[in-house]
């Protein structure tokens, strides 16, 4: 049994997704089964959905499902797989909050033979760009760049 937690983010609510990727950035898509497998998948209410597994990391078809649990940004889901069986269940705890560090996107994609993510977070006035390989981070930065301040202020009084 594979089960896991991950935080819904705002794109794979506007395009009805399921990143298999938990909270510290470990990727489920290999374990979970192929590219184009098709799976049954029963929700917290017992009521069955079919979705796809597509790419190297997420589950595809997820309009109904999204659509009937009125999903948000900040979801937290539980994932289970049972292998056994072929299926997933998706239990759903709606947010009691906007985090802080707001999720605003990620995109997942394989190159070489190897699995790469970029994630976007909000965090204050920036956004902080973290990607991944083979679900460890490898890079992270800023945008736009914090600004670096000086220790102490300069003296410009002869200049003026």
């Amino acid at each position: 049994m594979i089960d896991f937690k991950h935080l819904i983010r705002q794109s794979e609510v506007d395009s009805h997704f399921i990143n298999l990727t938990d909270e510290n950035g470990n990727r489920y898509g290999r374990q979970i089964g192929k590219s184009d497998k098709v799976f049954a998948v029963l929700d917290d209410a017992g009521k069955q959905f079919e979705m796809k597994r597509h790419h190297g990391n997420q589950l595809t078809r997820c309009t109904a499902w999204f659509t009937d649990h009125g999903m948000k940004a900040g979801t937290l889901l539980t994932i289970r797989f049972d292998p056994h069986a072929a299926t997933i269940h998706l239990l759903s705890q709606p947010p009691a909050h906007l985090p802080v560090n707001s999720p605003l996107g990620s995109v997942s994609f394989m190159h070489d033979g190897d699995y790469y993510e970029i994630q976007c977070v909000a965090d204050g006035e920036v956004v902080r760009v973290h990607g991944f390989r083979d679900g460890k981070r490898v890079g992270s930065f800023d945008f736009p760049a914090t600004l670096k301040t000086r220790r102490r202020p300069r003296d410009i009084s002869r200049y003026v």
